[in-house]
């Protein structure tokens, strides 16, 4: 299994901590979630060092962690900002569901510009993407034509319709009369 590339369009750090933070919480029962960088990768022995955040009971410091065998190992790199899954091994914790994590960078010059960056940044993913744009950046990844994006995730975003502008959706009702 690929890890799923994941492209969010954020607009501040402060909000790619709230963004990333959604996958940051596991469900009761559930294996730990993790979340790190990825500095070196151990092709032979499928395993990788990640400098992680704290997750659990783990403060935040850098492991060695085998990867379960349906994660292609050829899929990550050093460098790569990572999301997964930790499970308690036989020896020692094991990552699944490995998500890698890319921020394309907006340049906010016109709404064309930022959906050439956009897709400036997918065409440097492999494999199949899940974008989340926030605010703005909610219309500027439903206006991708990518065909390695599976699906659109809108935090707080705009979300135009088929042939709809940006400006189009803040005019489609009468603002209330209080509104300054």
């Amino acid at each position: 299994m690929n890890p799923k590339r994941l492209v969010a369009i954020l607009t501040s750090s402060l909000l790619a901590a709230g963004i990333l933070g959604i996958w940051s919480r596991p469900a009761a029962g559930a294996a730990e979630q993790l979340r790190g960088l990825v500095l070196s990768v151990l092709a032979q022995q499928h395993e990788v060092v990640v400098r992680h955040e704290a997750y659990g009971s783990m403060p935040p410091m850098t492991m060695l962690f085998r990867l379960s065998p349906r994660t292609r190992l050829a899929s990550l790199r050093e460098g790569d900002r990572i999301a997964a899954r930790v499970e308690n091994g036989r020896a020692g914790p094991v990552l699944d569901d490995v998500r890698v994590l890319v921020a394309a960078p907006l340049p906010l010059t016109s709404f064309r510009d930022d959906v050439s960056a956009l897709d400036r940044t997918l065409e440097r993913v492999t494999g199949p993407v899940v974008l989340v744009g926030h605010a703005y950046a909610g219309a500027v990844i439903a206006a991708t034509r990518n065909e390695q994006v599976r699906a659109l995730v809108y935090v707080a975003a705009l979300a135009p319709q088929e042939g709809e502008t940006v400006a189009d959706v803040f005019y489609r009702s009468e603002p209330h009369p209080q509104a300054p």
